[in-house]
């Protein structure tokens, strides 16, 4: 495996760790079921990526990028102040929409960066780009 092979897996790994870390910490604010319903397919879909790409890079003897805590406790404290007056359905759809789209961002700038990788990396991260644009689209309804 290449390094752009590794580093790519690696975003999309950190990518959808991150995306399940915010469903996790709005879950408890949500009231609407039908929001929490298409919550809980995207962080089943987000679990599914990770676990695969998990897999793929311990077949290969690398790791995936160890977990951040000071990036998850700005993740956390930042939904946390964002929701603190406002726990809308409206106003927590926009959260996910806004990180959704720093997830999107980060990938299509590790692919650039990364334009040595194999095509089964591309495969896998345009995969999850694909997921979170229809995941935006999902959300929107809720705005």
């Amino acid at each position: 495996m290449t390094k752009s092979e590794q580093n790519l897996f690696r975003e999309v790994h950190k990518n959808a760790q991150m995306a399940l870390e915010a469903i996790h910490a709005i879950e408890d604010k949500v009231y609407d079921h039908e929001f929490m319903v298409d919550l809980n397919k995207q962080a089943a879909k987000y679990s599914e990526m990770k676990e695969q790409v998990s897999n793929i890079l311990e077949k290969e003897k690398a790791k995936p990028e160890k977990e951040n805590p000071v990036a998850k406790w700005m993740l956390y404290s930042g939904i946390q102040m964002n929701t603190l007056l406002n726990t809308s359905t409206s106003h927590l759809a926009e959260l996910i929409i806004k990180g959704t789209n720093m997830g999107i961002t980060s990938l299509c700038r590790a692919m650039n960066h990364n334009e040595l990788a194999g095509e089964y990396a591309f495969e896998i991260a345009r995969e999850l780009v694909d997921f979170e644009e229809a995941n935006i689209e999902q959300m929107k309804k809720y705005l």
